[in-house]
């Protein structure tokens, strides 16, 4: 086997260690100087992305980390960040935690843990698309639009006429 196929196999399996295919590139033994350059070609090459898609179902399949699993995953982490729970505090003459109470309302306070559950929510947001810096706009030139609109009306009526 030449040694090109080698170091496009080991930065395939290196690509699967933290999908940055600069460092597969340095790790497969590219040049460092070169690297980023050599990543980015090899990983649009479809040979090279088949293999990783191949080796990738391989490592699903001995690790059992799905793409289910880890929105399931993420899914108990926000429910459980969602839920609330009593805020303690140490009472020195009861010499224990009691819950805390607020003072005006003298109702017991609860808490979450809205910095876990933003974080869950905005990693399924981003697998799910929802939040996109992408915004498509269409641009209409209505005089233009207008102008093809007169003229299909006019061939309509053309037909019509010839057809009487």
């Amino acid at each position: 086997m030449p040694k090109q196929e080698d170091r496009r196999n080991k930065f395939c399996l290196e690509y699967l260690v933290d999908l940055n295919a600069t460092q597969a590139a340095i790790r497969a033994g590219y040049s460092k100087k070169t690297a980023k350059s050599q990543g980015q070609r090899l990983s649009t090459k479809v040979d090279i992305r088949e293999k990783i898609k191949e080796l990738q179902g391989e490592q699903e399949k001995r690790t059992l980390v799905t793409t289910d699993y880890v929105i399931l995953g993420l899914k108990q982490v926000a429910e459980r960040c969602l839920q609330a729970k009593p805020k303690m505090i140490f009472d020195k003459e009861e010499k224990s935690y009691v819950q805390k109470m607020d003072e005006e309302t003298g109702q017991p306070i609860f808490e979450f843990d809205s910095a876990g559950a933003n974080r869950a929510f905005e990693l399924l947001g981003k697998h799910l698309n929802i939040f996109s810096d992408n915004v498509n706009v269409k641009v209409i030139d209505y005089k233009q639009a207008l102008t093809e609109d007169l003229k299909n009306r006019e061939n309509l009526n053309k037909n019509v006429s010839s057809q009487r």
